[in-house]
């Protein structure tokens, strides 16, 4: 049978035992920050008791896994680990929980379904009034193979525009509306002459 992993962040779990009743994944990856244990503020203290409780109520049933992020507010951060970990998972149905934690931590898994979305199912958002399931829809990123060889360059360093410009091998018009496309989108910033990559920008090479 193939697998259903469920990806879901963590503050009270109750979205999560919901969720688990109403899809009834074969898998739970649970993500929370890397230094949790450590943390003695009250929700820390919460998200602990959540944790404990979702593995003393479903571990015979579902098998747990943890991922643990390094900061809850680095979104390009917590995009990529999300982006390794679906990257790792074969030959399953994945389905992602945004309902709980950080708002960053949600903004890193909804970017990770949308650049993994060939794999990723479902984006859910859990009404807690109602107990309904809200599909959020999949966003389209758009940035083409030279625009991409932008950001790659870019996240090297910072570069003046003409240093950049002898990197990519087009013309000055199709160059500069690349940029203009690329900063329109936050991508990148230009400022006087030296352009630097935004943490959107990194996201977009994962």
């Amino acid at each position: 049978m193939k697998k259903r992993v469920l990806i879901a962040s963590v503050f009270s779990g109750d979205t999560i035992s919901s969720m688990v009743v109403k899809l009834s994944p074969t898998d739970l990856i649970l993500v929370f920050e890397r230094n949790l244990d450590s943390m003695k503020d009250k929700d820390a203290e919460t998200k602990k008791k959540a944790i404990s409780d979702i593995k003393q109520k479903f571990e015979k049933i579902i098998n747990i896994d943890f991922l643990k992020v390094e900061s809850l507010y680095d979104v390009h951060e917590v995009t990529k680990q999300i982006v390794k970990k679906i990257d790792e998972i074969e030959d399953a149905e994945i389905i992602l929980n945004i309902s709980e934690g950080r708002k960053p931590v949600a903004f890193g898994m909804s970017f990770a379904g949308y650049l993994r979305s060939e794999k990723v199912s479902a984006i859910y958002y859990l009404i807690k009034e109602t107990d309904q399931l809200l599909r959020m829809p999949f966003l389209k990123f758009s940035v083409n193979e030279t625009q991409k060889d932008i950001l790659k360059e870019l996240a090297k360093k910072p570069l003046e525009t003409s240093l950049l410009k002898e990197k990519i091998n087009k013309s000055k018009s199709v160059f500069y509306q690349y940029l203009k496309d690329l900063q329109a989108d936050g991508y990148i910033l230009i400022e006087e002459n030296l352009i630097s990559i935004t943490d959107l920008g990194r996201i977009m090479i994962l």
